[in-house]
C-alpha cells in the first residue's frame, strides 16, 4: 500500500491510502488531523456523488463525528435508490458503506435506533446479488446480534466463515 501511495498523484486518494496504512497498523489515533480536515472538506466541497467520492466515503467513514457522518450517509441513500441504474461497482460500494455505517451505528455508547433501522432497510433494499452477498449477510449477523438473536447470528457466523 505504501508503493501505491508513493505512486499517487491524487493527493486525496493519496491521503486516504495513507489513512488506510494507519488502520491496518493500528496507528489510527495517530493519523494527521490535518489530513482528516481536508478529507472531511471534500465533502462539504461535493457538488454530487460519483464512484470515486463513494469510494472514498467508505474508507474514511471513522474520521467522522456520528452526527456528521449521518447526514452524509443519508445523503447517500437519499441519492441512491434506484438501482437498476448503477453498475455493480456502484452497488459494491454503496453495500460498503451501508454496512461499515450499521456498524458505526451499533458501536455508539446510545445507539440511534431510527438509524439502524434505516441502514437495515437500505441494505434490505440493495440488490441480491452475488456482488454484495457478503455485506448483506454480514449485515444480518451485526443486527442479529444487536437484537439478541444469537441462534440466527451463530448460524450466519458459519456460513460466513
Amino acid at each position: 500500500m505504501q508503493q501505491l501511495s508513493d505512486s499517487c498523484k491524487n493527493i486525496l486518494i493519496k491521503e486516504v491510502i495513507q489513512l488506510m496504512i494507519a488502520k491496518l497498523n493500528g496507528n489510527q489515533s495517530n493519523f494527521s488531523t490535518q489530513i482528516k480536515a481536508d478529507i472531511k472538506k471534500t465533502f462539504w466541497e461535493l457538488e454530487s456523488w460519483n464512484p470515486n467520492s463513494l469510494w472514498v466515503l467508505s474508507n474514511t467513514m471513522e474520521i467522522y463525528d456520528f452526527d456528521d457522518l449521518e447526514g452524509l450517509v443519508n445523503s447517500v441513500f437519499h441519492k441512491f435508490n434506484d438501482f437498476d441504474d448503477y453498475d455493480d461497482e456502484v452497488i459494491k460500494l454503496l453495500a460498503t458503506i451501508t454496512l461499515n455505517y450499521l456498524e458505526i451505528c451499533l458501536s455508539q455508547d446510545n445507539i440511534n435506533e431510527q438509524e439502524v433501522n434505516r441502514t437495515k432497510n437500505y441494505l434490505n433494499k440493495l440488490p441480491s446479488t452475488s456482488t454484495v452477498a457478503f455485506e448483506k449477510v454480514k449485515g444480518n449477523y451485526f443486527l442479529a446480534l444487536h437484537h439478541s438473536d444469537y441462534k440466527i447470528a451463530e448460524k450466519i457466523k458459519k456460513i460466513l466463515s
